[in-house]
């Protein structure tokens, strides 16, 4: 008897949707709606068979109410026949995208400049450990060392422009201490055609012949307060920075029309003040506007988890850390790392070592083939796709690079 082809027999989870297991639990992401959608064992497994063809008749009332729920929420259908369906992905074909991957997929070049701040921020230790993502940091043991001169930067410049890298990262310490190499860094990497450049900085001392090189640069301006409130800036910087030349400062990039977003660091002192951190900051109309949260026992994680997955961030993630993929930095004294704030993982140095060397050493894999599966509490997460991952706080809290203490498990369960 021929089957009738309008009878829905099957159910399947949409192009769209992907089914993340782990541990405990399971995850569903939708990258159409961007939504989540945690679900327990005994569904993951409900959704096992189905995929290997089993009908849905062969279930019950309580099955099929969380299938109608998981359709009328768009993370999959029912179906007359047993399908397929390959996820989306992104990139090139496959026969296209392993040509692809055999070539350096260099993202980002760091340069960090300098290892001095005029800034002395509570937050900011100068020992190994690291308590924030990517932004300025300085480090005790490196404050003597020889620089590199201007002509080391044209070099390096040049062999990356080569290698097909487009943003360049210009971070420290504070950046505008060396101001004469910092222009002459940026003149010369738009010379050779470097289409990002992003300066890293506190903007406190920002002039008029800096602002004249900026016309093609963004800054990333990190702050810990508003501006206004000089109480609050002398608890966090030691330094007592002055708010009335920040504040004319970044008048003078936005009449200028230079791009710069704010990064707000927030602490534990200033961390109620984060809604009118956003509101004051955005009078200036920034490009955008970041936080980076100074971990301490006490920090919620949650903070960091939004309710809706990025669906780029996520695919990206199935093949690669998504803190230190595609990134190299080269540090004041020529030494090579990949995340620039984990400075004790060194893979060479620019003055012994030919760069295109360093990229195709194993020592370097390590880091650009590091994906979430290599961490133990990470490969049992269902939520390791989504997770924000930075390898610098991980390895310098516990001490291993495949480490794992922030965020607790709790904390992803939760979500």
């Amino acid at each position: 008897m021929k089957k009738n082809s309008s009878e829905l027999v099957y159910f399947v989870l949409g192009i769209n949707t992907y089914l993340v297991s782990g541990a405990d639990d399971s995850c569903l992401y939708n990258l159409a709606s961007c939504e989540i959608m945690k679900i327990n064992n005994e569904n993951t497994q409900l959704l096992y068979e189905l995929a290997n063809g089993v009908q849905i008749k062969n279930y019950g009332e309580k099955q099929m109410i969380f299938l109608n729920h998981l359709k009328n929420q768009g993370f999959g259908s029912f179906e007359p026949f047993p399908m397929y369906i390959e996820r989306i992905r992104y990139g090139q074909p496959k026969d296209v995208q392993s040509v692809i991957d055999s070539y350096i997929p260099l993202q980002h070049l760091y340069l960090y400049i300098t290892n001095k701040c005029n800034m002395n921020c509570s937050f900011c230790s100068q020992d190994d450990i690291v308590n924030r993502t990517t932004g300025c940091k300085r480090f005790k043991n490196y404050i003597n060392d020889d620089y590199l001169n201007l002509s080391d930067y044209q070099n390096i410049l040049d062999s990356f422009k080569k290698l097909n890298c487009h943003t360049l990262n210009i971070i420290g310490g504070e950046p505008l201490l060396e101001k004469s190499l910092l222009i002459s860094i940026i003149q010369y990497a738009q010379q050779i055609g470097f289409k990002n450049i992003n300066l890293y900085t506190n903007a406190l001392l920002l002039d008029n012949e800096i602002i004249e090189e900026l016309q093609n640069v963004k800054l990333v301006i990190h702050v810990i307060g508003v501006h206004s409130d000089q109480e609050l800036i002398d608890l966090i910087d030691n330094n007592h920075s002055n708010p009335m030349q920040f504040k004319t400062n970044i008048e003078k990039l936005r009449d200028n029309k230079i791009n710069f977003s704010f990064n707000l660091c927030i602490t534990k002192e200033n961390q109620h003040l984060k809604k009118e951190m956003m509101d004051y900051y955005r009078t200036y109309n920034p490009c955008a506007i970041s936080c980076s949260y100074i971990f301490d026992e006490e920090f919620d994680f949650s903070v960091l988890y939004p309710k809706k997955i990025k669906p780029a961030n996520f695919l990206h993630n199935l093949k690669h850390n998504p803190c230190i993929h595609g990134k190299i930095t080269i540090y004041e004294n020529g030494n090579i790392g990949t995340c620039p704030l984990m400075r004790n993982n060194i893979i060479g140095n620019i003055r012994k070592d030919r760069i295109y060397d360093i990229l195709g050493d194993k020592k370097h894999c390590l880091y650009w083939d590091f994906t979430m599966e290599n961490i133990v509490p990470c490969k049992e997460c269902s939520s390791r796709y989504y997770c924000i991952d930075c390898r610098a706080i991980e390895s310098t809290q516990t001490g291993n690079l495949y480490g794992k203490k922030c965020p607790n498990k709790k904390i992803l369960q939760a979500k």
